[in-house]
């Protein structure tokens, strides 16, 4: 899964897909401050390569907020990629990539 930003916004995208997590910005010209504004309650970008994503902001998409085995297939994610360090101790956030994939 990842999420996409584009045009300012971020919207949850393949979100089946629980073996890739990222975030993917349409534009080859990185704006930071464009980025850290759309992500505002979603993740927070820490040293330009990546960002680290509430679980919680997930959960509520619409998308999937209702929906039981996403829930689980979340879970179960979150549980392989804590021993890889992908999800920080004390917050809970989860480590992604960013991608400016221009668009």
């Amino acid at each position: 899964m990842f999420i996409q930003v584009s045009g300012g916004r971020a919207r949850l995208e393949d979100h089946h897909n629980f073996r890739e997590f990222k975030i993917v910005v349409d534009q080859e010209i990185e704006d930071w401050d464009m980025l850290r504004t759309a992500l505002v309650g979603i993740a927070r970008v820490d040293d330009g390569l990546h960002g680290w994503v509430l679980p919680s902001a997930l959960r509520a998409d619409p998308l999937v907020a209702g929906d039981g085995v996403w829930q689980s297939g979340f879970d179960a994610m979150i549980d392989k990629a804590r021993p890889h360090g992908w999800v920080d101790p004390q917050s809970g956030e989860i480590r992604a990539h960013i991608v400016w994939s221009g668009g």
